[in-house]
């Protein structure tokens, strides 16, 4: 595993990113948690809505949970992120008794977010994959919102436009072993847009 550090100015405010907080949302049920989820149905593993912006710099990630942010100590959010050569990774996932279906989230990079710990970027297409640390001053939780403002170099494109990238949302509970440890998906079994807010630069061929 190769770990490189991304170093960003300093200065990230937060009114950079209340400043899109009218951009669409994924709106998510509450109470939604997963029947192969076997931890505690805490609020802040439960996601209500989830959007990602991008800026013509960042991808803003931003999330509401039913409840705020550090209830849980071992919950981490991991955003997916397909560019253009997402799989269906986590697949089929069966715990509790049950089998979720989460064929349909397709993602070649992640974001997981530890709001006490270590945030990483892991493009999963250069095997070994290659993880990237971030900052905690680009890390901001607040109540029940947790946004994330992350270099969009950090996720180069595998064959989609910035418009095309694929997202979805799904909190872990690391007291728990395995995939049964995932709470919610946020949307369910699919992925969304990002909002662009800028022109895209153009790509190199």
């Amino acid at each position: 595993m190769h770990l490189t550090k991304w170093a960003l100015a300093a200065g990230v405010s937060i009114a950079v990113f209340t400043t899109h907080l009218s951009a669409a949302l994924i709106s998510d049920p509450t109470g939604d948690f997963l029947p192969t989820y076997i931890g505690a149905h805490n609020p802040d593993l439960d996601v209500v809505s989830a959007t990602v912006v991008f800026d013509g710099t960042n991808f803003i990630f931003r999330s509401v949970q039913a409840g705020a942010v550090g209830t849980t100590p071992s919950a981490f959010y991991v955003w997916g992120i397909n560019r253009g050569q997402g799989t269906p990774r986590l697949a089929l996932i069966t715990g509790g008794g049950s089998t979720y279906d989460a064929s349909n989230v397709l993602f070649d990079s992640t974001l997981a977010i530890r709001p006490n710990g270590i945030s990483t970027v892991s493009d999963l297409l250069t095997g070994p994959p290659t993880v990237t640390t971030i900052l905690a001053a680009n890390i901001h939780a607040i109540g029940n919102e947790l946004v994330a403002t992350i270099p969009a170099s950090l996720f180069p494109s595998r064959g989609f436009s910035f418009a095309e990238y694929g997202f979805n949302l799904w909190p872990r509970d690391a007291n728990i072993a395995g995939n049964v440890q995932i709470s919610d998906f946020a949307p369910d079994n699919s992925t969304f847009l990002a909002t662009i807010t800028v022109p895209e630069p153009a790509r190199s061929h």
